[in-house]
Parts: C-alpha cells; sequence; structure tokens
C-alpha cells in the first residue's frame, strides 16, 4: 500500500485532459443555448 500519494497518482494527468475538455464543452453547450434562445425569440 502507498498510503494517500498512491489514491492520488495519476490524477495530474487524468485532471490535464478533464479540466479543458470539461470547459470546451461548457462554453459550447453555453454559446449553442444562447443562440437557440435568441432564434425562439424571433418566432
Amino acid at each position: 500500500f502507498e498510503g494517500i500519494r498512491g489514491f492520488y497518482r495519476g490524477i495530474t494527468p487524468s485532471l490535464a485532459k478533464n479540466i479543458p475538455a470539461a470547459s470546451i464543452t461548457f462554453v459550447v453547450y453555453e454559446k449553442v443555448y444562447s443562440l437557440l434562445r435568441s432564434t425562439q425569440d424571433i418566432n
């Protein structure tokens, strides 16, 4: 057993992959959502 260090080993590469992906997903979602709401208001 490696203790708490063993539990967190490998978290840095995982976060380096997941944080940018989640950020891009959030920005794209918000942009599409605002575009769809603006077209819905026109109709």
